[in-house]
């Protein structure tokens, strides 16, 4: 039996946004008081971050922090998820940089 990488991380990921989408998604227990966005990005402002991008992070850190980001930078987020962090990164680039995204 062939085990395919590839497959489980687009499923495990893909049943979580769709249970997202659905609004049946919940964080598990160590994180129910507070979502582990915010968490991550404490201190930050992430009033006009939709909800859904929110919910659907699952990242255990906050990237930015390291990136040191500039504005009118490209940036390019492999594994994108929800977003979050393509969202978050846009708020350093201005409107003359670029943000990319993408998931498996």
């Amino acid at each position: 039996m062939d085990f395919d990488v590839k497959k489980e991380v687009k499923d495990f990921y893909g049943n979580i946004a769709q249970k997202v989408q659905e609004d049946t998604y919940s964080t598990c227990s160590c994180c129910q008081e507070i979502s582990r966005a915010q968490r991550n990005y404490a201190g930050q402002n992430l009033d006009d971050i939709p909800k859904e991008a929110i919910e659907a992070s699952l990242g255990c850190a906050n990237p930015l922090v390291f990136a040191q980001i500039k504005e009118g930078e490209t940036i390019l987020d492999l594994g994108s998820g929800g977003g979050i962090d393509v969202l978050m990164a846009s708020k350093y680039v201005g409107g003359s940089g670029k943000i990319y995204g993408t998931t498996p």
